[in-house]
């Protein structure tokens, strides 16, 4: 496993921890046989976040079709202060998995930072590229906020994290991303989740709703194809980077919400 810490122009600012592991393509390579190799075929989710793949998806997030980041951005502009009330009046940083952009984090950001002069954010995406642009942004519009970052998957940066010194913590995992997990991943997510977690600490889940069949496939499948291109792009990737033959015309992209 590398580490690597990428210095900004006020180096104890920023610090990004790349755990990216040395055998990570052997990783990819594996997931990617026993999905396809499955009765029910599957690809996993944090495959689709290379460099592309995090563009594509930010652009997914305006689309008019998209609805999930509207609403949530909703709910955050209208409770962030009093989400973050609910805790008690101590020092928080705040932790988040799966941060890509962080736009939305900037509610939670701006309410801890009317209480607090200054604050620790510790941002988990797979994408290197993306975290490290998206602390950039952040540190230029947020003089007091220091970010120590992980670019890893999910459990490599729960680990190193469950040893780590940060005082009462706020944990964000928005944008329903619970839902990319099936029952038996969701729980062991969530129980790897707990044990970083102390007494005191707090998690801020975002999950969506069961909706009409019209409006999560339209969600899912919006006019200008850009979900499609999302979704063909990890065939894309796994023909780069593991010699696959994929013919990406040869696939087309079909949305059905499964209601059992």
């Amino acid at each position: 496993m590398s580490q690597t810490s990428f210095e900004h122009s006020s180096p104890d600012r920023l610090l990004i921890h790349n755990l990216v592991r040395s055998d990570a393509r052997a990783s990819f390579a594996e997931d990617v046989r026993a999905g396809l190799s499955a009765p029910s075929k599957r690809l996993f989710p944090k495959y689709f976040y290379d460099e592309l793949g995090s563009q594509l998806f930010d652009a997914i997030c305006l689309l008019p079709e998209y609805y999930l980041t509207r609403a949530e951005n909703e709910i955050l502009t209208r409770y962030a202060d009093q989400i973050v009330q609910e805790l008690d009046d101590r020092h928080l940083s705040l932790i988040e998995m799966g941060s890509g952009s962080a736009l939305k984090t900037r509610l939670i950001i701006e309410a801890l930072l009317k209480r607090q002069s200054e604050l620790l954010y510790i941002p988990v995406d797979i994408s290197a590229s993306a975290l490290e642009t998206s602390s950039r942004v952040l540190l230029q519009s947020y003089p007091t906020l220091r970010i120590n970052a992980y670019a890893s998957d999910y459990y490599d940066a729960l680990a190193a994290l469950s040893n780590t010194e940060r005082g009462r913590t706020l944990a964000l995992f928005l944008g329903s991303n619970i839902g990319n997990f099936d029952d038996e991943e969701a729980h062991t997510f969530l129980r790897a989740m707990r044990r970083v977690l102390r007494a005191g600490d707090a998690l801020l889940l975002g999950a969506d709703l069961r909706k009409s069949p019209a409006i999560l496939e339209a969600a899912y499948d919006d006019a200008l194809n850009v979900t499609a291109a999302f979704n063909l792009n990890q065939l894309a990737r796994i023909n780069r980077e593991l010699d696959a033959n994929f013919n990406l015309r040869a696939f087309h992209h079909h949305v059905i919400y499964n209601e059992e």
